[in-house]
């Protein structure tokens, strides 16, 4: 950097005989520090201005006010670049040798970047740290049953015997019916946090908190709150009144709500975490190496009744007409989330836990595979000579005029139908995998306006990878009949798989088909599912119903740990009741069997005649239509479903 020279002051002409003055002495080594430089701040509104604008403040004003400052270079309209040059050469010395910086004061961090930090650190350290002293005191305080006792509540670690450097921190406490300030000495070797939660507290910092809640307050709030629609403003609004209503009030210029919602999220974070560690624990105790050719760890544990056993093979259900298991897939379309306004993305990190959804790359992936196979089939498949002509399609078990007024009559078969504005929703909507018992296997994340195939076809795939390779599956779905065929016409799975999947429609959407559709793809008229309706989707996004205001001005990474943790709690509450449930199904299923046994013996009829009478009836009712006939079931389809 060049600095320019001050000016001398003037002296008086001096004549030949006088002394020369005495030469000027090169400065000394001069240090700036960082405190002596101003910053230098643009006028308002003169971006844009070609003017002369004033210097730059000086860097350095020396005694006498005396200034070195920074070269700058003022250069008329006219003046070219090389007689600017000249010019300044003329009247500047560098100083560069001579004058040196400190180092530079680091810069503050912004709000974005401590939040950044802060999730790190709760992430990486506390975190994992916390897990075993959290179910170390749940179980000397028999899930916080004692957790008010005064030796458990006023408990200090003393002082640290290995000479660390400590700090005293003042923790304001919040619980059930008081409000108290403590001090707790903290050292490298023995955090805040950790000190805290041996006195059943939970912080709302990872270094030095100024505010810890009761693990027993926080535990009711996580149960209200998928209970309910979640509103912590509400919660700690109320709390604060309550807590003032008996002379106890908040010092600290933050307000509660913040402080609250970062102890109770990674609370939340913290429970999630301590249930996997105690699942990992009795997986590992129980794994038996000679179990082969079972599904993953990751099925059995979502569903033990449906992936739990050893016995899927047997005689009974080994084709696809009786399948090993029954999933439903659907999609919902209300559980969306604005896009913002401002186009920021915001600081929203993922969480440190599992998740029930999808990665987006394999999502894409599978978008793009689909779309190669369109394109590829497009380019090779022949043009027909007779278009009007109706016929089966390969593989297929009802006609081409069938399947194209089933997917007239459904908003799901469109792709092209837009439910959702990309426009003002980034993301769309959600689609489930569940098996029979409702037990959500896995989910992703909708962000186009339609229901597209790929969706259901990424859940499938990975399904598949979690089965042995002889495992069938009954798909339930609202548009079966049209993923099948999609699936058959541009090879989205090869024939390995398919003939692995039996496909059906759900109940509730079935009377929407065609007639010959219903026949073949009824779940009730198809064997092997039983009394399965394929509405266990219906049934989770009624129960997701409450978080949709929430959820719809959340962050990306927030409203997936929301939703996981709602279906956690469904999981928990499923699995206590698995055999109420067996027991209600079983029951309900003896009636049917018993109802149905008795017509039967009432109509004193051969069971071999009736089921050769229904195969007549079904190869009949799902032939070709004729070419004169133009609706060939959608007239009569009242009159045969009598």
């Amino acid at each position: 950097m060049a600095v320019r020279r001050p000016k001398p002051r003037r002296r008086r002409a001096t004549t030949p005989d006088s002394p020369s003055p005495p030469s000027i002495q090169q400065p000394s080594t001069i240090i700036c520090e960082p405190w002596m430089v101003k910053k230098w701040k643009r006028p308002r509104d003169s971006k844009k201005l070609n003017l002369y604008l004033p210097g730059l403040p000086p860097v350095l004003v020396m005694p006498g006010r005396r200034h070195l400052a920074q070269q700058i270079l003022h250069r008329s309209l006219s003046m070219s670049r090389t007689e600017l040059e000249h010019k300044d050469d003329e009247a500047t010395i560098p100083f560069s040798d001579s004058l040196h910086f400190s180092d530079p004061v680091p810069r503050r961090l912004t709000s974005s970047q401590k939040r950044a930090n802060q999730w790190q650190r709760w992430s990486e350290d506390i975190i994992p740290r916390m897990i075993v002293p959290y179910l170390s005191y749940l179980q000397e305080t028999v899930s916080l049953r004692h957790a008010n006792m005064p030796a458990i509540r006023h408990r200090t670690d003393g002082e640290c015997r290995t000479g660390c450097k400590t700090r005293s921190i003042k923790v304001a406490c919040v619980f059930f019916d008081a409000f108290e300030e403590i001090t707790i000495i903290a050292c490298p070797c023995s955090p805040t946090p950790l000190q805290l939660l041996r006195r059943g507290l939970f912080p709302c910092a990872p270094m030095a908190p100024s505010l810890a809640v009761d693990l027993r307050v926080l535990e009711f709030v996580r149960l209200l709150f998928v209970h309910q629609s979640p509103n912590q403003t509400a919660w700690c609004d109320a709390l604060e009144t309550f807590l003032d209503g008996m002379r106890y009030k908040l010092t600290s210029k933050n307000s509660l709500r913040r402080r609250f919602s970062n102890a109770f999220h990674w609370y939340r974070v913290l429970t999630v975490l301590a249930r996997d560690h105690i699942s990992t624990l009795i997986t590992d105790a129980w794994k038996d190496g000679s179990l082969v050719d079972q599904p993953t760890e990751y099925l059995r544990s979502r569903c033990p009744l449906c992936f739990g056993g050893n016995n899927w093979r047997n005689k009974v259900r080994g084709s696809p007409s009786m399948p090993n298991i029954i999933v439903c897939i659907d999609a919902c379309f209300t559980q969306k989330r604005s896009t913002n306004p401002r186009g920021v993305t915001g600081s929203d990190p993922p969480n440190p836990t599992s998740s029930f959804f999808l990665p987006s790359a394999d999502v894409n992936a599978m978008e793009d595979f689909v779309q190669r196979c369109c394109g590829e089939r497009h380019q090779a498949r022949p043009s027909r000579a007779e278009p009007d002509e109706d016929c089966y399609e390969e593989g297929m078990r009802v006609p081409v005029s069938v399947l194209n007024g089933c997917g007239d009559s459904f908003i799901a078969a469109d792709e092209k139908r837009e439910k959702a504005s990309t426009r003002f929703f980034t993301d769309t909507g959600l689609m489930a995998l569940l098996c029979r018992h409702d037990r959500v296997l896995w989910i992703t994340n909708l962000t186009s306006a339609g229901e597209k195939q790929h969706y259901a076809l990424t859940l499938l795939d990975r399904l598949f990878k979690h089965l042995p390779a002889q495992m069938t599956i009954g798909l339930l779905y609202d548009i079966g009949c049209q993923l099948e065929r999609s699936c058959r016409k541009w090879n989205f799975l090869d024939d390995s798989t398919l003939s692995r999947i039996a496909f059906a429609v759900a109940v509730f959407h079935a009377y929407g088909h065609q007639w010959p559709c219903q026949i073949v793809y009824h779940p009730r008229k198809r064997e092997g599912f039983g009394l399965s309706d394929g509405e266990g989707c219906e049934r989770l996004w009624s129960f997701l119903k409450p978080l949709i205001p929430s959820l719809r001005v959340s962050g990306f990474n927030q409203r997936l740990f929301v939703l996981d943790t709602q279906i956690r709690h469904l999981d928990s509450k499923s699995l206590q009741g698995f055999g109420h449930w067996l027991h209600r199904r079983w029951i309900h299923c003896q009636t049917k069997k018993n109802d149905a046994l008795d017509s039967l013996h009432d109509l004193e009829v051969d069971e071999h005649m009736l089921r050769v009478e229904w195969k007549a009836q079904v190869d009949h009712q799902t032939k070709p239509a004729e070419e004169e006939e133009s609706e060939p079931w959608g007239k009569h389809r009242g009159m045969m479903e009598q």
